[in-house]
């Protein structure tokens, strides 16, 4: 029961200007993680009887309460995107949990009249470690690159540091089921695997005042960080804010509903008894404050060892982390950077971001292989890049503690501009060179997943290509759900092609035993302007792309036609352009296996069974001198032999079952040969000349 009570009525404080913010998910990871783990119950209940016990003994030393130092490190995952904020904006969240955990913020003065007596200092402060777990020097701020960013969920929470020694904040994209951030109370986390996911998870645009956030959503990390203290939401942990009037166990916050706008002279839960909407729990976005019931309950959850609280402020860890004063490292950076975009245009400007970590650089040096400039010494240089193909780039950092290097041999790709295959075109990967020097794989999680080519399967031949899905490696929290694999095509000319398609076989299992848990998608996009930006084209997802369901766990390798399927994607007036490119996405699910992609052909065959298709031999193949057409087919035949940039380099009139082609004078590489017969049937053959 609530004993203190607030009746004074207050005027709405205009000043506050109020926008749509997005909700703490808090609660609802409660409810999920007791549904799945329901003595958690019992263990709230077991720490609620501890904290109120610590909270008595606190009310009698309140005058001589000691200043809680907490080390904090922050693990920015991110994909090279707004979500790969700045060490300043970092620095900035954490002067604002300082300032709002020693009640040193100025719009202390703006709380109604009734709560500015019951504001208190929660005498906690934050400082980002210098110290890593391995005795390392650091800045507090990690970089890590992984497609986790835009999940957001428990296993989104990568490289925990010990939480007996760190708070741990993790900084994301995107954020499961479209909320702003969640933490965990210390009795929800406090034994067992928890301990990895412990901490605060939020996202970027929620992260400090400045940068990528602003200062109406400023205040999020210290509502999360109340939570990771052991503070409820002002209604308690009953439902979402305006449903059920409730209670947080704390006697001088009013009991309420919870807000969402700042009507300061709310009071419905109680007629006449005003609620503490400014506080820094609820959802009303004009908070400026902790009570005193608050604080106690804070320091009580730092006082207890539930979780491993108990050892953060110690001075023995305080110099372990490298945040006692006088023990703080200055560390030297650790190089690293990357482009605005993977890929460019021939002679097209492209920014690279310096990545730096460890320590703050003073000095920068870059080299750019074909690049202009050839070398920078700013920190983020604009360069283009005169020659085509995967270019070099280094970048050395300095500061007074020293200095280091890196080199990226496949920093950036350049398209030159003109197309590497006119049409039509045919590939079916039977020779690995055009895979290796022309196709651009793309791993967003740098993990063991990715595009390959693969030798024993095919639509056409014994080659094509593979995704290894069945390869995903996860840990406990994580379902292996959202990796995100891409395969790039070389580009083509389709200016003479508009009406054709794109088409492909593709070959995938899954080890979902319902329809509604396969999620996996497989979506095609083009671009026209080297890679830089994509368009969607096409999405195969749910049944439509399990060719074959329930490997059962195994490796799935497609065994025969029947179990590829065929797709194709309209060439429009849009995409009759002299430079495109298409790009293969793979999202994976749950329970994805192993994907497979051949035949991958523009303006040839078009999904033609096998029985309309001419029976045709063609051999040797390869050859150098000479090769043989032999056909089942009686009657003329019109052959055409097509060069890779698409171009006709021999083309006759067939007119029995056998043929011989002097290929002795052609250049040595791919060609594309297609015999089509009088009533319309046709055949396409890759040939290689060496």
């Amino acid at each position: 029961m609530k004993r203190i009570f607030i009746t004074l009525v207050v005027s709405f404080n205009a000043f506050f200007a109020m926008a749509q913010h997005l909700p703490c998910g808090s609660d609802a990871k409660r409810r999920e993680l007791i549904h799945n783990h329901p003595e958690i119950l019992q263990q709230e209940a077991d720490h609620e009887l501890i904290t109120n016990q610590l909270i008595n003994q606190q009310k009698i030393n309140r005058a001589n309460q000691q200043i809680y130092t907490i080390p904090v490190v922050f693990h920015i995952i991110h994909q090279n995107g707004a979500e790969n904020i700045s060490d300043a904006q970092v620095i900035d969240a954490v002067n604002i949990l300082n300032r709002d955990y020693r009640k040193l913020n100025a719009d202390t003065a703006a709380i109604v009249h009734g709560f500015d007596t019951l504001c208190a200092d929660a005498g906690i402060e934050f400082r980002l470690a210098t110290i890593d777990p391995l005795g390392n020097c650091t800045n507090g701020i990690e970089r890590i690159y992984s497609t986790e960013t835009y999940v957001g969920d428990d296993g989104s929470k990568l490289h925990a540091w010990p939480r007996n020694k760190y708070l741990n904040v993790w900084v994301v994209a995107q954020m499961e089921n479209g909320v702003a951030g969640y933490a965990y109370y210390p009795s929800s986390v406090s034994g067992g695997f928890m301990a990895f996911v412990d901490g605060v998870i939020i996202l970027h645009n929620y992260v400090g005042s400045i940068g990528t956030s602003n200062v109406g959503t400023s205040r999020a990390l210290t509502h999360e960080v109340g939570h990771w203290l052991n503070l409820q939401h002002p209604w308690g942990n009953n439902n979402d804010p305006g449903v059920i009037c409730g209670d947080d166990l704390v006697d001088d916050t009013p009991i309420t509903k919870g807000w969402t706008t700042c009507n300061l002279n709310g009071n419905v839960c109680i007629p006449g008894i005003y609620e503490n909407v400014q506080n820094y729990m609820d959802y009303s976005y004009c908070s400026v404050m902790f009570t005193q019931g608050q604080v106690d309950r804070m320091r009580a959850a730092l006082i207890d060892n539930t979780a491993d609280r108990s050892n953060l402020w110690t001075t023995a860890n305080l110099i372990a982390t490298g945040v006692e004063p006088g023990t703080e490292l200055s560390c030297a950076p650790k190089a690293d950077f990357y482009p605005a975009k993977p890929t460019v245009c021939l002679n097209e400007n492209i920014v690279f971001y310096d990545n730096t970590v460890n320590g703050a650089s003073t000095s920068w040096q870059w080299t750019f292989q074909d690049g202009n400039p050839a070398t920078s010494t700013v920190q983020d240089p604009t360069v283009s890049f005169g020659t085509p193909g995967w270019k070099t780039v280094s970048l050395t950092v300095n500061n007074a503690e020293g200095t280091d290097s890196r080199t990226i041999t496949n920093s950036i790709y350049v398209s030159n501009g003109l197309a590497d295959y006119g049409t039509p075109y045919w590939e079916s990967f039977e020779w690995y060179l055009p895979f290796a020097e022309k196709w651009i794989v793309r791993n967003r999680d740098n993990n063991e997943t990715y595009f390959q080519l693969y030798h024993g399967a095919g639509y056409t031949g014994d080659y094509c290509i593979m995704l290894n899905n069945a390869s995903i490696i996860t840990n406990p929290f994580d379902d292996g759900a959202k990796d995100i694999d891409e395969l790039i095509t070389p580009s083509f000319n389709l200016t003479a092609v508009q009406g054709s398609t794109l088409n492909f076989r593709y070959a995938s299992s899954t080890n979902a035993m319902n329809a509604d848990d396969i999620t996996e998608t497989l979506k095609i996009y083009s671009s026209t302007d080297c890679g830089q930006t994509w368009i969607l084209r096409k999405t195969i997802t749910g049944l439509a792309l399990a060719t074959s369901q329930g490997a059962g766990g195994s490796s799935y390798v497609p065994v025969s036609a029947t179990d590829w399927a065929y797709e194709a994607v309209n060439i429009s007036a849009s995409l009759a352009q002299p430079d495109i490119r298409f790009k293969f996405e793979y999202v994976s699910s749950a329970y994805s296996n192993n994907l497979f992609i051949d035949d991958i052909n523009i303006a040839t065959t078009t999904g033609i069974d096998e029985q309309e298709e001419l029976i045709v031999d063609l051999f040797p193949n390869p050859s150098s001198e000479m090769f043989t057409i032999n056909s089942n087919t009686p009657g003329t035949k019109m052959v055409k032999v097509y060069s890779a940039t698409g171009e006709i380099v021999h083309d006759f009139s067939m007119t029995g079952i056998s043929a011989n082609v002097d290929c002795s004078k052609w250049s040595a590489g791919v060609y594309l040969v297609s015999i089509q017969a009088s009533g319309g049937t046709f055949k396409i053959i890759r040939y290689l000349k060496f």
